[in-house]
């Protein structure tokens, strides 16, 4: 995987964001505020799809039906 370490820093934010929507929900906060978390996980998690997308396929996964 050629982009290993930024995909791994953007599923890190992505459980830290995860982890504060937890504490957003025991400490009640606004509405508002746990709606902002949330928009913040999803772009995260378009950001990883897209990073796994551009990454190049080998062999095995342009053809699943070969056998390894």
């Amino acid at each position: 995987m050629k982009n290993r370490n930024y995909i791994n820093n953007l599923l890190e934010q992505l459980g830290n964001n995860l982890r504060n929507c937890q504490r957003l929900v025991q400490t009640k906060e606004p509405v508002h505020v746990y709606r902002d978390m949330i928009a913040k996980c999803v772009d995260l998690s378009e950001q990883i799809e897209a990073a796994i997308e551009n990454e190049p396929r080998d062999g095995y996964e342009q053809n699943p039906s070969a056998n390894r």
